[in-house]
Protein backbone atom coordinates (compact mmCIF):
# COMPACT_ATOMS: atom_id res chain seq x y z
CA UNK A 1 0.00 0.00 0.00
CA UNK A 2 2.87 2.40 0.79
CA UNK A 3 4.39 1.52 -2.59
CA UNK A 4 1.04 2.26 -4.24
CA UNK A 5 0.98 5.69 -2.57
CA UNK A 6 4.48 6.42 -3.91
CA UNK A 7 3.14 5.71 -7.40
CA UNK A 8 -0.16 7.53 -6.85
CA UNK A 9 0.08 9.93 -3.88
CA UNK A 10 -3.47 11.26 -4.34
CA UNK A 11 -5.20 7.87 -4.35
CA UNK A 12 -7.95 7.83 -1.74
CA UNK A 13 -8.33 4.08 -2.30
CA UNK A 14 -4.68 3.43 -1.43
CA UNK A 15 -4.99 5.53 1.75
CA UNK A 16 -8.23 3.73 2.66
CA UNK A 17 -6.74 0.27 2.19
CA UNK A 18 -3.59 1.23 4.10
CA UNK A 19 -5.70 2.68 6.93
CA UNK A 20 -7.81 -0.46 7.19
CA UNK A 21 -4.62 -2.55 7.31
CA UNK A 22 -3.38 -0.42 10.24
CA UNK A 23 -6.75 -0.90 11.97
CA UNK A 24 -6.62 -4.66 11.48
CA UNK A 25 -3.31 -4.86 13.37
CA UNK A 26 -4.53 -2.54 16.13
CA UNK A 27 -2.52 0.56 15.13
CA UNK A 28 -5.53 2.84 15.48
CA UNK A 29 -3.73 6.22 15.58
CA UNK A 30 -2.03 5.44 12.28
CA UNK A 31 -5.29 4.03 10.89
CA UNK A 32 -7.26 7.16 11.76
CA UNK A 33 -4.63 9.56 10.39
CA UNK A 34 -4.43 7.58 7.13
CA UNK A 35 -8.20 7.21 6.74
CA UNK A 36 -8.66 10.94 7.35
CA UNK A 37 -6.46 11.51 4.28
CA UNK A 38 -8.67 9.19 2.24
CA UNK A 39 -11.80 11.04 3.40
CA UNK A 40 -10.18 14.44 2.71
CA UNK A 41 -9.20 13.38 -0.81
CA UNK A 42 -12.68 12.07 -1.62
CA UNK A 43 -15.25 13.22 0.98
CA UNK A 44 -18.18 12.28 -1.26
CA UNK A 45 -17.38 8.57 -1.37
CA UNK A 46 -19.32 6.95 1.46
CA UNK A 47 -16.91 4.00 1.72
CA UNK A 48 -14.13 6.36 2.87
CA UNK A 49 -16.34 7.84 5.61
CA UNK A 50 -17.44 4.36 6.69
CA UNK A 51 -13.83 3.16 6.91
CA UNK A 52 -12.88 6.14 9.10
CA UNK A 53 -15.95 5.52 11.27
CA UNK A 54 -14.96 1.88 11.64
CA UNK A 55 -11.44 2.83 12.78
CA UNK A 56 -12.92 5.15 15.42
CA UNK A 57 -15.36 2.38 16.43
CA UNK A 58 -12.57 -0.21 16.77
CA UNK A 59 -10.49 2.23 18.85
CA UNK A 60 -13.43 2.85 21.22
CA UNK A 61 -14.10 6.45 20.17
CA UNK A 62 -17.83 5.96 19.68
CA UNK A 63 -18.79 9.64 19.44
CA UNK A 64 -16.49 10.20 16.47
CA UNK A 65 -17.55 6.89 14.90
CA UNK A 66 -21.18 7.96 15.21
CA UNK A 67 -20.44 11.30 13.50
CA UNK A 68 -18.87 9.53 10.50
CA UNK A 69 -21.66 6.99 10.15
CA UNK A 70 -24.30 9.71 10.42
CA UNK A 71 -22.50 11.58 7.63
CA UNK A 72 -22.88 8.43 5.50
CA UNK A 73 -26.65 8.43 6.06
CA UNK A 74 -26.81 12.04 4.81
CA UNK A 75 -24.58 11.31 1.82
CA UNK A 76 -26.31 8.01 0.95
CA UNK A 77 -29.82 8.09 2.47
CA UNK A 78 -30.88 5.01 0.47
CA UNK A 79 -27.96 2.90 1.67
CA UNK A 80 -28.80 0.57 4.57
CA UNK A 81 -25.15 0.27 5.69
CA UNK A 82 -25.00 3.77 7.19
CA UNK A 83 -28.06 3.23 9.39
CA UNK A 84 -26.89 -0.25 10.35
CA UNK A 85 -23.55 1.16 11.52
CA UNK A 86 -25.26 3.99 13.41
CA UNK A 87 -27.32 1.32 15.19
CA UNK A 88 -24.19 -0.63 16.10
CA UNK A 89 -22.55 2.44 17.67
CA UNK A 90 -25.65 3.27 19.70
CA UNK A 91 -25.86 -0.36 20.79
CA UNK A 92 -22.23 -0.37 21.93
CA UNK A 93 -22.89 2.87 23.84
CA UNK A 94 -25.82 1.17 25.60
CA UNK A 95 -28.34 3.46 23.87
CA UNK A 96 -30.56 0.61 22.74
CA UNK A 97 -33.69 2.66 21.98
CA UNK A 98 -31.70 4.81 19.53
CA UNK A 99 -30.11 1.70 18.02
CA UNK A 100 -33.57 0.18 17.41
CA UNK A 101 -34.64 3.24 15.39
CA UNK A 102 -31.49 3.06 13.25
CA UNK A 103 -31.74 -0.70 12.65
CA UNK A 104 -35.43 -0.42 11.70
CA UNK A 105 -34.55 2.29 9.18
CA UNK A 106 -31.83 0.04 7.71
CA UNK A 107 -34.30 -2.85 7.42
CA UNK A 108 -36.82 -0.63 5.58
CA UNK A 109 -34.14 -0.03 2.94
CA UNK A 110 -32.68 -3.54 2.74
CA UNK A 111 -33.55 -6.53 4.94
CA UNK A 112 -30.39 -8.38 5.99
CA UNK A 113 -30.17 -11.29 8.44
CA UNK A 114 -27.34 -9.53 10.32
CA UNK A 115 -29.44 -6.38 10.80
CA UNK A 116 -32.39 -8.42 12.10
CA UNK A 117 -29.99 -10.10 14.53
CA UNK A 118 -28.60 -6.73 15.67
CA UNK A 119 -32.12 -5.34 16.14
CA UNK A 120 -33.13 -8.44 18.10
CA UNK A 121 -30.07 -8.04 20.33
CA UNK A 122 -31.16 -4.49 21.20
CA UNK A 123 -34.63 -5.78 22.11
CA UNK A 124 -32.96 -8.53 24.17
CA UNK A 125 -30.86 -6.11 26.23
CA UNK A 126 -33.96 -4.01 26.88
CA UNK A 127 -35.61 -7.21 28.21
CA UNK A 128 -38.23 -6.98 25.44
CA UNK A 129 -37.96 -10.74 24.98
CA UNK A 130 -41.08 -11.43 22.84
CA UNK A 131 -39.87 -8.86 20.28
CA UNK A 132 -36.37 -10.30 20.48
CA UNK A 133 -37.77 -13.77 19.73
CA UNK A 134 -39.75 -12.58 16.69
CA UNK A 135 -36.80 -10.66 15.28
CA UNK A 136 -34.20 -13.39 15.87
CA UNK A 137 -36.63 -15.80 14.15
CA UNK A 138 -36.49 -13.56 11.05
CA UNK A 139 -32.67 -13.64 11.09
CA UNK A 140 -32.69 -17.44 11.32
CA UNK A 141 -35.28 -17.72 8.54
CA UNK A 142 -33.02 -15.68 6.26
CA UNK A 143 -29.88 -17.62 7.20
CA UNK A 144 -30.79 -20.96 8.83
CA UNK A 145 -27.22 -22.28 8.61
CA UNK A 146 -25.72 -19.60 10.86
CA UNK A 147 -25.03 -21.07 14.29
CA UNK A 148 -24.70 -17.63 15.93
CA UNK A 149 -28.18 -16.49 14.89
CA UNK A 150 -29.61 -19.84 16.00
CA UNK A 151 -27.83 -19.61 19.35
CA UNK A 152 -29.09 -16.06 19.85
CA UNK A 153 -32.64 -17.22 19.13
CA UNK A 154 -32.22 -19.95 21.75
CA UNK A 155 -31.16 -17.28 24.27
CA UNK A 156 -34.26 -15.23 23.49
CA UNK A 157 -36.53 -18.28 23.93
CA UNK A 158 -34.81 -19.05 27.24
CA UNK A 159 -35.25 -15.56 28.66
CA UNK A 160 -38.82 -15.41 27.34
CA UNK A 161 -39.54 -18.46 29.50
CA UNK A 162 -39.89 -20.93 26.59
CA UNK A 163 -37.52 -23.56 27.98
CA UNK A 164 -38.41 -26.44 25.64
CA UNK A 165 -38.03 -24.28 22.54
CA UNK A 166 -34.79 -22.89 23.94
CA UNK A 167 -33.24 -26.32 24.51
CA UNK A 168 -34.30 -27.59 21.08
CA UNK A 169 -32.80 -24.49 19.49
CA UNK A 170 -29.57 -24.80 21.50
CA UNK A 171 -29.35 -28.39 20.17
CA UNK A 172 -29.68 -27.02 16.63
CA UNK A 173 -26.98 -24.40 17.30
CA UNK A 174 -24.69 -27.08 18.75
CA UNK A 175 -25.19 -29.22 15.64
CA UNK A 176 -24.34 -26.27 13.36
CA UNK A 177 -21.28 -25.44 15.47
CA UNK A 178 -19.98 -29.02 15.21
CA UNK A 179 -20.23 -28.73 11.42
CA UNK A 180 -18.04 -25.62 11.65
CA UNK A 181 -15.50 -27.52 13.75
CA UNK A 182 -15.28 -30.16 11.02
CA UNK A 183 -14.02 -27.39 8.72
CA UNK A 184 -11.55 -26.05 11.32
CA UNK A 185 -11.05 -28.28 14.41
CA UNK A 186 -9.02 -25.50 16.09
CA UNK A 187 -11.62 -22.75 15.80
CA UNK A 188 -11.50 -21.19 19.27
CA UNK A 189 -14.48 -18.92 18.56
CA UNK A 190 -16.76 -21.86 17.74
CA UNK A 191 -15.55 -23.72 20.83
CA UNK A 192 -16.48 -20.66 22.89
CA UNK A 193 -19.95 -20.65 21.35
CA UNK A 194 -20.33 -24.36 22.14
CA UNK A 195 -19.37 -23.63 25.75
CA UNK A 196 -22.19 -21.06 25.94
CA UNK A 197 -24.77 -23.33 24.33
CA UNK A 198 -23.95 -26.28 26.60
CA UNK A 199 -23.78 -24.05 29.68
CA UNK A 200 -27.14 -22.43 29.00
CA UNK A 201 -28.68 -25.88 28.48
CA UNK A 202 -27.39 -26.79 31.95
CA UNK A 203 -24.47 -29.02 30.92
CA UNK A 204 -21.71 -27.06 32.63
CA UNK A 205 -19.26 -30.00 32.48
CA UNK A 206 -19.26 -29.93 28.67
CA UNK A 207 -19.27 -26.13 28.74
CA UNK A 208 -16.13 -25.99 30.90
CA UNK A 209 -14.37 -28.50 28.65
CA UNK A 210 -15.03 -26.42 25.52
CA UNK A 211 -14.02 -23.09 27.05
CA UNK A 212 -10.85 -24.71 28.39
CA UNK A 213 -10.01 -25.91 24.86
CA UNK A 214 -10.84 -22.49 23.38
CA UNK A 215 -8.57 -20.68 25.83
CA UNK A 216 -5.70 -23.11 25.27
CA UNK A 217 -5.85 -22.40 21.51
CA UNK A 218 -6.15 -18.61 21.83
CA UNK A 219 -5.13 -17.46 25.35
CA UNK A 220 -5.20 -13.76 24.34
CA UNK A 221 -8.88 -13.74 23.32
CA UNK A 222 -10.74 -11.53 25.80
CA UNK A 223 -14.15 -12.83 24.64
CA UNK A 224 -13.27 -16.34 25.83
CA UNK A 225 -12.68 -14.89 29.32
CA UNK A 226 -16.19 -13.43 29.23
CA UNK A 227 -17.62 -16.82 28.17
CA UNK A 228 -15.71 -18.53 30.97
CA UNK A 229 -17.29 -16.08 33.46
CA UNK A 230 -20.77 -16.82 32.05
CA UNK A 231 -20.20 -20.57 32.45
CA UNK A 232 -18.92 -20.14 36.03
CA UNK A 233 -21.95 -17.96 36.87
CA UNK A 234 -24.38 -20.55 35.51
CA UNK A 235 -22.48 -23.23 37.48
CA UNK A 236 -23.07 -21.12 40.66
CA UNK A 237 -19.35 -20.38 41.10
CA UNK A 238 -19.37 -16.60 41.62
CA UNK A 239 -15.79 -16.13 42.89
CA UNK A 240 -14.01 -17.52 39.81
CA UNK A 241 -16.59 -15.78 37.60
CA UNK A 242 -15.79 -12.36 39.09
CA UNK A 243 -12.03 -13.05 39.01
CA UNK A 244 -12.23 -13.94 35.31
CA UNK A 245 -14.40 -10.89 34.56
CA UNK A 246 -11.82 -8.69 36.26
CA UNK A 247 -9.12 -10.10 33.98
CA UNK A 248 -11.36 -9.53 30.93
CA UNK A 249 -11.96 -5.90 31.94
CA UNK A 250 -8.22 -5.37 32.50
CA UNK A 251 -7.68 -6.58 28.94
CA UNK A 252 -10.19 -4.09 27.54
CA UNK A 253 -13.54 -5.87 27.63
CA UNK A 254 -16.43 -3.40 27.80
CA UNK A 255 -17.92 -2.62 31.22
CA UNK A 256 -21.19 -1.80 29.44
CA UNK A 257 -21.30 -5.30 27.95
CA UNK A 258 -20.75 -6.83 31.40
CA UNK A 259 -23.47 -4.67 32.97
CA UNK A 260 -26.03 -5.44 30.23
CA UNK A 261 -25.40 -9.22 30.27
CA UNK A 262 -28.43 -10.84 31.95
CA UNK A 263 -26.42 -13.96 32.84
CA UNK A 264 -24.46 -11.93 35.40
CA UNK A 265 -27.58 -10.98 37.40
CA UNK A 266 -26.64 -13.44 40.24
CA UNK A 267 -23.30 -11.62 40.68
CA UNK A 268 -24.64 -8.07 40.97
CA UNK A 269 -25.35 -8.05 44.70
CA UNK A 270 -21.78 -9.17 45.46
CA UNK A 271 -19.57 -6.40 46.94
CA UNK A 272 -16.64 -7.79 44.89
CA UNK A 273 -18.65 -7.40 41.67
CA UNK A 274 -19.78 -3.88 42.59
CA UNK A 275 -16.22 -2.81 43.45
CA UNK A 276 -14.96 -4.24 40.15
CA UNK A 277 -17.58 -2.36 38.10
CA UNK A 278 -16.82 0.87 39.97
CA UNK A 279 -13.09 0.41 39.28
CA UNK A 280 -13.51 -0.06 35.54
CA UNK A 281 -16.48 2.24 34.88
CA UNK A 282 -15.74 5.05 32.40
CA UNK A 283 -14.81 8.35 34.04
CA UNK A 284 -17.81 10.57 34.64
CA UNK A 285 -20.14 7.58 35.33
Amino acid sequence: MKKALELSPNSDEAYRRLGLAYADVGQYDSAIQTLKKAADLNPYYWVNLTALGTAYFMSGDYEKALKQYQAVTLLEPDNAAGYDNVGSVYSRMGKYEESITAYQKALQIQPYAATYSNLATAFFYLKRYPEAVQTFEKAVQMNPGDETYTGNLADAYRWAGQKDKANATYDKAISLAYKQLQVNPRDATIMGHLALYYGKKGDTTQAKEFIKRARSIDPSDVYSLYISAVVDTIANEPKPAIATLRTALQKGFSVGDVESEPEFAPLRLSPDYQAMIKQFAPKGH
